[in-house]
């Protein structure tokens, strides 16, 4: 019963998030270990760094008076509303329940990670296969795994990113089936990898897989993407008919499919014209960049800045909560006036009023409201006499 309370408080919501964050560090460190560069570094250590003072002060802060006195805002405020306290406890009881599954799926996923991290990639592969945790999230099973590979990738340790590639592709096959989309994508992986190892016959042979296997199991957006990168590697080799072959069936498929405006046709266009800028054909690259140019500034970006939006919003709702229960806020005088209200109530147990008391006690300190405080003081002095006036009672009857 005792545990059963203490995960309803707010500690264990603070442990639930400390632990998750820890995670979450965990991976930024091990990303910036296996692709160090000055910038990740200096943003991993920057992000560390203003959590463990945000972390200290809050500690520090637990103490005091306008934090103990904003807790008694809340739970006053709490009061005020039929049900309000069981709403409360169904509420905190969610928050531990959701926090403490995260946590568990956190965790799976940190064990999987940390075995691919040590070279381990069939037994990752298995907990990867056994707990896809990440499809929760709506990623691919092994996503972390995926940017692990990415990151060994960006360090050049290409014999590590091939084994990373066999072990997503045996997750993507138990997961999807070999006929699949995803698969597709990982052909296409391969023959980025072959690319750049300068295997280049080999990555020719993954790119046609992708593509032949796209259009077998007919993929709703087609396989320009697959095509546009065979172009440009066949283009980078010198071989510009054969570029400019797949390019343009690229570039009729995503018409087809996506719309001649669309962005994706522009990437196609802007390949194009590197092409036949290489071929000498100034003239026909300067009409496809501008093509490519003006379909870009007809379709401006439509993604909104979530993450902005929802820090302004969290900012603007702190604000407001700080505000509203200051010495002086608008929350501080209701919940002092409620408090006042309880406490006169006639009704009142001993317990609960030795509750309200505490808690207007530290209310009133915190907004150093004489008035109240003295009223306060009042009805506890009235107290204090009738337990002096009961014991003079008591010791004449002793005495007699």
């Amino acid at each position: 019963m005792n545990a059963l309370k203490f995960c309803l408080t707010g500690n264990f919501r603070d442990i639930l998030g400390y632990s998750l964050v820890l995670v979450f560090f965990c991976y930024l460190v091990s990303f910036a270990c296996v692709a160090p560069s000055p910038g990740l570094i200096g943003a991993v250590a920057f992000e560390i760094g203003v959590y463990l003072c945000f972390l200290v002060y809050r500690i520090k802060r637990r103490k005091a008076k306008s934090v103990h006195a904003r807790q008694v805002i809340v739970d006053t405020m709490i009061q005020c509303f039929p049900g309000g306290t069981k709403i409360a406890a169904i509420f905190s009881a969610a928050v531990a329940l959701v926090g403490s599954l995260l946590l568990v799926c956190a965790l799976i996923d940190a064990t999987s990670f940390g075995l691919a991290m040590a070279g381990q990639y069939k037994a990752a592969s298995f907990m990867y296969s056994r707990f896809p945790v990440s499809t929760l999230a709506g990623f691919n099973p092994g996503h972390t795994m995926e940017l692990l590979s990415g990151a060994r990738m960006k360090a050049g340790s290409y014999a590590e990113v091939e084994r990373l590639y066999e072990a997503l592709f045996a997750i993507r096959v138990e997961h999807f089936g070999v006929r699949s989309e995803r698969i597709c994508d990982l052909y296409a992986d391969f023959g980025d990898l072959a690319q750049r190892r300068g295997e280049f016959e080999k990555a020719e042979q993954y790119y046609v897989r992708a593509i032949t296997l796209s259009k077998e199991i007919k993929v709703p957006q087609g396989c320009g993407k697959f095509l546009t990168r065979l172009g440009q590697m066949k283009a980078e080799r010198g071989q510009f008919g054969d570029a400019l072959k797949y390019l343009n069936e690229a570039r009729s498929m995503r018409e087809r499919v996506f719309g001649a405006r669309s962005q994706k046709v522009a990437d196609t266009l802007f390949v194009m014209s590197q092409v036949y800028s290489q071929m000498g054909d100034k003239n026909e690259a300067e009409t496809l960049t501008r093509q490519a140019l003006t379909i870009r500034d007809s379709n401006p970006s439509q993604t909104e800045n979530l993450a902005f939006y929802s820090a302004l919003f969290t900012l603007l709702l702190m604000g407001a909560v700080y505000f509203s229960t200051s010495k002086k806020g608008w929350l501080t005088r209701i919940a002092l006036k409620k408090l006042h209200n309880m406490a006169d109530h006639e009704s009142l147990s001993t317990g609960a009023y030795e509750n309200i008391s505490r808690q207007l006690s530290v209310l009133s300190d915190y907004a150093r409201d004489q008035e109240l405080s003295s009223v306060h003081a009042d009805k506890k002095r009235e107290s204090f006499d009738d337990l002096n006036a009961a014991g003079f009672l008591l010791s004449l009857s002793s005495q007699n």
